[in-house]
C-alpha cells in the first residue's frame, strides 16, 4: 500500500471512528434530553392543571399519556434527526462519497425505540415524584437498566452459582422485566461502523432477546394502562 493509499484508509478509520463517538455522545445526550422533556411536560401538565382540561374530553387517561409522550417523542426524534443527518454529510465529505447504508433505517428504528421507552419511563415517574426526584430516580434506572444488561450479557453459567446474591437478584429483574435499552445502542454502534450485529451476539442470546424486546414493551404498556386508570386527576 503506498503512502498516500495508506493515509487515506488510517484517514477513513479515524472518520468512522469519530462519527461513532459523535453518534454515541448524540444518543446519550439524547437520553438526557428526552428525560428532561418527558418528565418536565407532564410536570407542567399537573402543575398547570392542563390535564384536567384534556381529560374533559373523549380521551381516557392511558390515551393522554400515549399521546403527551408522543409529541415530546416527535420533538426529541427531531433534534436526533438533525445531529445524525449533520454526523452522516461529515462523513460523506470526508470520504468524498454519499455516506449511506440501509442499517441507517434500523438505527432510527432502534434510536425511536430506545427515546419510546425512555419517555414512557420517566412519564410515569413524573406523576408518582416531583420533579428532582423524578430526573434521579430516572438516571438511576437508566444505569441500572444499562449495568444488568452487560452484566448478563458477559456472565457465563458456570459463574452464575457464586454470584447468588440480592445483587443478582435485582440485576435479574432489571433485565427480565425492563427493556434492554442498551443493546439497541449497541446495535445502532455496530450499525454505525457498518459491521455485522447479528453476528455480536449468538443464536441463543437473539432466541431470548427478540421475544424479551415484544414482551417488555407489551408489560410496559400493561403497567401504564393499570396506573394511569388509578391516577386521580
Amino acid at each position: 500500500i503506498s503512502g498516500e493509499g495508506s493515509d487515506g484508509v488510517q484517514l477513513a478509520i479515524l472518520g468512522n471512528l469519530s462519527f461513532n463517538f459523535m453518534f454515541w455522545a448524540n444518543n446519550t445526550f439524547s437520553l438526557i434530553v428526552a428525560s428532561l422533556l418527558g418528565i418536565s411536560a407532564f410536570r407542567s401538565d399537573l402543575r398547570e392543571k392542563i390535564n384536567y382540561t384534556i381529560l374533559t374530553l373523549p380521551v381516557t387517561r392511558t390515551e393522554y399519556f400515549f399521546t403527551r409522550v408522543a409529541g415530546v417523542w416527535v420533538m426529541s426524534m427531531v433534534y436526533f434527526l438533525y445531529s445524525f443527518i449533520s454526523g452522516m454529510i461529515y462523513l460523506s465529505l470526508l470520504h468524498k462519497t454519499l455516506s449511506f447504508h440501509y442499517t441507517y433505517f434500523l438505527i432510527l428504528f432502534f434510536s425511536g425505540l430506545t427515546l419510546f421507552v425512555v419517555l414512557s419511563l420517566a412519564g410515569l415517574l413524573s406523576l408518582k415524584l416531583k420533579t428532582l426526584a423524578a430526573l434521579f430516580s430516572m438516571f438511576v434506572l437508566l444505569l441500572i437498566m444499562s449495568h444488568s444488561w452487560n452484566y448478563f450479557f458477559q456472565l457465563k453459567l458456570s459463574q452464575l452459582r457464586d454470584e447468588i446474591g440480592i445483587g443478582l437478584f435485582i440485576r435479574g429483574l432489571t433485565y427480565l422485566f425492563l427493556p434492554h435499552v442498551h443493546l439497541y445502542q449497541t446495535l445502532n454502534s455496530e450499525f454505525i461502523m457498518n459491521a455485522n450485529p447479528w453476528e455480536t451476539f449468538s443464536q441463543i442470546q437473539w432466541a431470548f432477546e427478540v421475544p424479551h424486546l415484544a414482551l417488555s414493551l407489551i408489560l410496559l404498556f400493561f403497567v401504564i394502562n393499570k396506573m394511569m386508570k388509578k391516577m386521580d386527576f
